[in-house]
């Protein structure tokens, strides 16, 4: 509207004071004065304007002073004026706080989270170019799970800007996206579980299926070193009173006691 046809700083009030709170107005006229004292401090050469001209205060707060001012002055009042306007908080959204802090919600559309991070960046940085690099960085740091998959790829891509992240977040929540979401859940899955049973059908000891390590009987498995197969005993088994052989691993059957009675 602006830029069709010069409003005068009289203009940009009314309009400002339909459409926002008695608070917002407040907020909105402090933010104005002060970009208008910035661009009176840096205007270049001379019939630099003043702070009450493009603010229409004090002896300007007249329409017909105002109509009579330099039409340049018309258009940097316009700018300080909706530049003040990105400082306003939104009471539908609330005080949200340092962009930093601003993340996608799950079921969040992906242009509606850019759009919050944009008013958000913009009402704490004035630098255009920082604004932007910002605005690209936290538009995949802080997107959700989702999005930040499918913009991992366009991360490679220098060329790639903040439109071609909200095109490739379209399909974000749509049945086609869900269902191949659910595909890839499964597939891997079922990949883990493969994984997991061929660890536990082969043991680590002698590579053979059915059992584990600790359970293995061949060499170097734990269950020979606790019968103690490793090493020999030095005496001779008390069982059967021949070879050198644990007790416990003994193959003869020891004489009922009668046995040994009657042959004495």
């Amino acid at each position: 509207m602006a830029t069709s046809f010069y409003l005068l700083p009289e203009d940009w009030k009314g309009l400002f004071n339909m459409i926002l709170t008695s608070s917002q107005y407040v907020v909105w006229e402090s933010e104005w004065k002060k970009e208008c004292q910035k661009i009176v401090l840096a205007w270049p050469g001379r019939n630099a304007p003043t702070v009450d001209q493009l603010t229409g205060s004090g002896d300007f707060t007249y329409l017909g002073n105002q109509q009579a001012m330099n039409p340049l002055f018309y258009a940097h009042s316009a700018l300080a004026a909706k530049a003040a306007l990105t400082r306003v908080d939104d009471p539908q959204r609330g005080t949200k706080g340092s962009f930093v802090k601003i993340f996608q919600g799950s079921n969040q559309p992906y242009g509606e989270f850019v759009d919050q991070l944009q008013k958000a960046i913009s009402r704490e940085i004035t630098n255009v170019i920082a604004q932007e690099e910002l605005l690209k960085r936290l538009a995949f740091e802080n997107a959700n799970e989702d999005c930040r998959r499918v913009l991992q790829p366009l991360m490679s891509k220098p060329d790639a800007g903040l439109a071609d992240y909200i095109q490739a977040c379209r399909i974000v929540g749509t049945n086609a996206f869900n269902m191949e979401t659910l595909a890839m859940a499964l597939q891997k899955a079922g990949s883990n579980n493969g994984q997991t049973e061929g660890k536990a059908g082969n043991c680590f000891n002698c590579g053979k299926p059915g059992h584990f390590k600790n359970q293995c009987r061949a060499p170097g498995g734990a269950a020979n070193k606790s019968r103690g197969v490793g090493a020999r005993p030095k005496t001779v088994c008390p069982r059967c009173k021949k070879g050198f052989h644990w007790a416990n691993q003994c193959r003869s059957n020891p004489m009922p006691a009668d046995s040994q009675e009657q042959g004495n």
